[in-house]
């Protein structure tokens, strides 16, 4: 299960069937034609805030109109730490839908490992610019650019 809960404290389940193929298709996310070479390229596109809320609402409408939760109230819920979170768990939630499951567990605990060791390199990135050279104490002064995480792009604006 993909969950993930928005600054609101509504609770989302992110799960892809094939009922929704068709639809993420026409907001930009072709699970038919994701493949090993181009899913970093499809997943920056769908990074981006406005294109992750289409992708998002296409798969939560249902779930939405169950709790009576209007687009406009939906994507209020979609702030900066939320957005991270959707992501990732859009992520898990093509894993689950386009992979065997043993696949897909393996996947998606590279994918947690490689985001944590992410989180902690920016973490160190942002403390040396704003604290003026401290350190998380491991020595480990890597930057950011070096970690990137090519299954998570940048959610930069459009």
């Amino acid at each position: 299960m993909s969950l993930f809960v928005d600054k609101l404290g509504r609770e989302w389940d992110l799960r892809i069937t094939i009922s929704l193929v068709d639809p993420l298709a026409a907001v930009g996310l072709d699970l038919e034609a994701l493949t090993e070479k181009n899913h970093e390229e499809t997943l920056s596109k769908i990074a981006k805030p406005r294109q992750l809320g289409k992708v998002l609402w296409t798969i939560l409408d249902k779930q939405a109109r169950e709790k009576k939760v209007e687009l406009q109230d939906f994507l209020d819920g979609l702030d900066g730490p939320t957005i991270h979170s959707a992501l990732l768990k859009l992520v898990e939630a093509i894993m689950d839908f386009s992979q065997p499951p043993s696949v897909a567990k393996a996947s998606k605990e590279l994918l947690a490992d490689r985001v944590t060791r992410g989180n902690q390199k920016q973490a160190t990135k942002i403390r040396t610019a704003i604290g003026g050279g401290l350190s998380d104490g491991d020595g480990d002064s890597e930057e950011l650019s070096d970690s990137t995480l090519a299954v998570l792009p940048s959610a930069s604006s459009d």
